[in-house]
């Protein structure tokens, strides 16, 4: 009894050590792996003064701020047309009300789903070619779109003009911060973004306009064709944005001085980032927002025109001149906000 009683102790007393000291190295890994969050005050930027956007732009030149916002007004021009042209190519693909506004929707997951990649190179890369690349590959996906010949095939051409236009996202918004002052940075954004209402709010008109002057059954070609344009001579631009040293701003409000580029640069974590953005009351509001109204939000607009054009005969211009009103209504309401 004794001589069986000892294996068995033995086996327990080695189960439960082993027990122990898997606790012990989570523990261990926990503890390595916790995220210091800093006090606001503490962070960079907070209480920076703010200066002149001449005297920024002085630091920083006006090449890639001026190359990134016509990029982004050309995505916010371009990004109607499926919208308002949407009963003129379900007319000449044959299809249903419902499939060309599924594509409209799908555009935009499209747009969200290439965030992750572009975000991934731009930490890796330099970031001018990534925006001339991916801005090349929208000039061409939109002309092809121009050009499809069948519902299948515009489907396709949404999707990839969608994941080249994902680089406003990531992208954009990280060559914009290292290449100029915190103290200008607030306001550079905001006119980047009342700029692309402005052209969200004309493309409609534009777009509409292109389509009814060309004339025909597929005049709505003629609005890719024509807006892919001015994007691919901005393309070959943005392949000459200098690249900035990452984070040299933020270095700067806090240690005085930047390191160069040659300085090996300290993984950020991805969980430390969330947690800091996360305990902003405006981000927690927005997503739940979002995730409340986003699907009924965004095929709101291909309805809208099929809507019109169905109840009350509009063409795409007519249809434009309708639905322009609403977005100039939210740029004078921007300062208010």
């Amino acid at each position: 009894m004794t001589d069986n009683a000892e294996p068995a102790q033995s086996a327990a007393s080695l189960t439960a050590t082993v027990l122990d000291e898997e606790a012990a190295r989570q523990a261990a890994q926990a503890e390595r792996s916790k995220e210091v969050l800093f006090a606001d005050d503490l962070l960079p930027g907070v209480g920076t003064e703010e200066i002149a956007l001449r005297d920024g732009f002085r630091q920083g030149g006006a090449y890639t701020f001026l190359v990134l916002l016509a990029l982004n007004s050309m995505d916010e021009l371009e990004g109607a047309a499926v919208n308002i042209l949407g009963p003129d190519i379900g007319e000449t693909f044959n299809v249903s009300d419902g499939t060309i506004t599924f594509i409209s929707v799908a555009s935009v997951a499209f747009f969200v789903l290439g965030a992750g990649p572009m975000g991934y190179l731009a930490d890796r890369l330099r970031r001018g070619p990534i925006v001339g690349v991916a801005s090349v590959g929208f000039a061409i996906f939109a002309f092809l779109s121009g050009l499809a010949v069948n519902a299948f095939m515009f489907f396709w051409t949404r999707f990839f003009t969608g994941i080249s236009k994902a680089n406003t996202i990531t992208v954009h918004a990280t060559l914009l911060a290292d290449t100029y002052p915190i103290g200008i940075r607030g306001r550079m954004y905001a006119i980047n973004a009342a700029v692309g209402r402005v052209f969200n709010a004309a493309s409609p008109v534009l777009v509409g306009g292109i389509a009814v002057a060309v004339g025909g059954d597929e005049g709505w070609r003629w609005a890719y064709l024509t807006l892919t344009i001015p994007v691919a001579i901005l393309a070959f631009l943005a392949f000459a944005i200098p690249e900035p040293e990452r984070g040299q701003w933020e270095k700067k409000d806090v240690l005085g001085h930047a390191f160069g580029s040659d300085v090996e640069e300290i993984p950020i974590s991805i969980g430390a980032a969330f947690n800091r953005i996360w305990r902003i009351d405006t981000v927690r509001s927005m997503t739940v927002a979002m995730a409340a109204i986003g699907f009924a939000l965004f095929p709101a607009g291909s309805i809208q025109s099929f809507f019109l054009e169905e109840e009350f005969g509009l063409d795409a211009l007519e249809r434009g001149f309708a639905t322009a009103p609403a977005g100039l209504l939210i740029i004078g309401l921007l300062p208010a906000i």
